[in-house]
C-alpha cells in the first residue's frame, strides 16, 4: 500500500507540472461555453447509442455462434498440449457418452481403443507441429463399452496470454506468451463403416458365386463338350481307317483329315476356355503349380520371360486364398503385357506358418506411388479389394533399379481358413 501511494503522488505531481507549463487557453464567454458543453453532451449520447447498437449486434452474433457451436451435428473438442480436454460442445459430449462437466480435464486418449493408440499419438503430435488441417479415422470406446468409428479433423490454434509487470501496475510494458491448443471436429462415421463392411461382404459373396459358377461351367464344358469332341475324334479315326482300305474312297480321306484337324482345334479352344474360367491345376495340385503353369503360358503367349522363384512352400494353402492370389497374378500379368513394356517378370512366393507372400516384379517403365495410391483403374482397385477381404496388405512399388512390383501379404489365421 505504501508503494502504491508513492506512485500515485508522483503521477499527480507530474500532471500538475505539465498543466503549469501548458499554454492556457483563452477563457470563453459563458454562452459559448454552455453551447460547447451541450454539443459534447449530444455527441456523447450519440456515441452511447452507437455503442449500445454495436453491443446488441455483438450479443446476437455471440448467441448465434453459441447455438451453432453447441448444437452442431459434429462434436467439437479443444485439447491442450497434454492432450487434456479443455472445451467441448454438447454434441462432442454426447458422442463420447459423458456429461460435459465430467468430460473436461480428461485425456482424450482414454476414449481411443488400444489398437489405435499409436495412430492417435502420431496424429496428435503432427497436429501440434503443423499449421494445416490433419485428418484421421479412429475407433473410440465410450464409458459404457460401446464403440463408434469417427473421422477427426484437427487444427492447431494459438492461445495468447498477457502478463503485466507486477512491480509496476501503472507501467504499459507487458509480455506476451502463447500456448498451442488443438481443436478437433469429430464426425461419427459408424453407419458409413457398417455400409462399407456390408458392401465388402456383398462383393466377396458375388466373387465367390462367380468363382463357383466359373468352376461349374468349366466342369460342364470338360465333361459334356469334351466328351463329345472325344467321340467325334474317335469316329473320324475309325472312318479314316475304313476309307483307307477302299480305293474308291481315297478322295474322301482329305475331308476326313480336315475334320480331324478341326476337332483338334476345337479341343484346343475348349482347353483355353476351361483354363481361363478355372485352371484345373489350381484345384488339383495347388497355387504354386498354377503360378508356374501360368508363367510358362504367359511367356509362350507374349514372349516376355517369366519365372517363379519359390522361397518356401508349406503346401496345402486353402482354396479361397489360392483363388484370390491367382486372380491377382492374372491381373498383374495383364497389366504388364498392356502397359509396362517389360522384357522379364519374376514371381517370388513364400508360404510359411503365419503368412503367404507373393511378389510380382517386372523391369518395365513402372508408375509412381502417387498414381497407384490415387488410381481409379479397376485392375488396381480389384486387387486392393481382394486383399482387403482377406485382411491382408498389398503394396505397389518401384524398385531401385526401375520397373514395378506388386507385393501381397495374406495372414494365415486359423479361424478364417477354409480347407479344401
Amino acid at each position: 500500500m505504501r508503494k502504491k501511494s508513492i506512485n500515485q503522488d508522483a503521477l499527480r505531481k507530474s500532471a500538475e507540472e505539465q498543466l503549469t507549463l501548458a499554454t492556457k487557453p483563452k477563457p470563453l464567454p459563458p454562452e459559448e461555453l454552455l453551447h460547447e458543453l451541450q454539443v459534447h453532451q449530444i455527441e456523447l449520447e450519440m456515441q452511447n447509442d452507437e455503442l449500445r447498437c454495436a453491443q446488441t449486434v455483438m450479443e446476437n452474433m455471440r448467441d448465434r455462434y453459441f447455438d451453432l457451436y453447441e448444437f452442431a451435428s459434429v462434436g467439437y473438442l479443444t485439447l491442450n498440449r497434454a492432450g487434456m480436454i479443455t472445451e467441448a460442445n454438447l454434441s462432442g459430449a454426447a458422442l463420447l457418452g459423458v456429461e460435459r462437466k465430467k468430460l473436461l480435464n480428461r485425456r482424450f486418449s482414454h476414449f481411443v481403443i488400444s489398437e489405435n493408440h499409436d495412430q492417435w499419438d502420431r496424429h496428435f503430435q503432427n497436429g501440434l507441429q503443423s499449421d494445416g488441417r490433419q485428418n484421421c479415422e479412429l475407433a473410440l470406446q465410450r464409458l459404457d463399452g460401446s464403440r463408434l468409428h469417427v473421422l477427426i479433423t484437427s487444427l492447431k490454434t494459438d492461445n495468447f496470454l498477457n502478463s503485466h509487470k507486477l512491480d509496476d501496475p501503472l507501467s504499459h510494458n507487458q509480455s506476451l506468451s502463447t500456448t498451442s491448443l488443438l481443436r478437433l471436429a469429430i464426425t461419427d462415421i459408424t453407419a458409413h463403416k457398417q455400409l462399407e463392411r456390408q458392401l465388402r461382404d456383398l462383393t466377396a459373396y458375388v466373387q465367390s458365386v462367380r468363382e463357383e459358377e466359373k468352376a461349374s461351367i468349366a466342369r460342364e464344358i470338360h465333361d459334356d463338350l469334351g466328351g463329345t469332341l472325344l467321340t467325334l475324334k474317335m469316329e473320324t479315326h475309325w472312318l479314316k481307317d475304313e476309307l483307307s482300305t477302299r480305293k474308291e474312297a481315297t478322295s474322301l480321306l482329305d475331308h476326313v483329315q480336315y475334320m480331324s484337324q478341326a476337332i483338334d482345334h476345337a479341343a484346343g479352344i475348349m482347353r483355353n476356355i476351361i483354363t481361363g474360367l478355372r485352371p484345373p491345376i489350381l484345384d488339383e495340385i495347388g497355387l504354386l503349380a498354377a503360378l508356374e503353369w501360368q508363367a510358362v503360358h504367359f511367356q509362350n503367349r507374349t514372349g516376355i520371360k517369366c519365372r517363379v522363384n519359390c522361397i518356401g512352400d508349406k503346401g496345402l494353402l486353402d482354396i479361397s486364398r489360392s483363388i484370390e492370389l491367382f486372380r491377382i497374378s492374372q491381373e498383374a500379368l495383364s497389366n504388364v503385357a498392356r502397359h509396362s513394356g517389360a522384357s522379364s517378370i519374376e514371381f517370388e512366393y513364400l508360404h510359411n506358418d503365419t503368412e503367404v507372400v507373393m511378389s510380382i516384379i517386372d523391369n518395365g517403365r513402372g508408375i509412381t506411388k502417387t498414381h497407384t495410391d490415387t488410381s481409379k483403374h479397376f485392375g488396381i482397385l480389384g486387387m486392393r479389394e481382394r486383399v482387403d477381404q482377406l485382411s491382408g496388405r498389398i503394396s505397389f512399388d518401384t524398385p531401385p533399379g526401375g520397373g514395378f512390383s506388386v507385393t501381397v501379404i495374406l495372414p494365415l489365421t486359423t479361424n478364417k481358413k477354409k480347407k479344401r
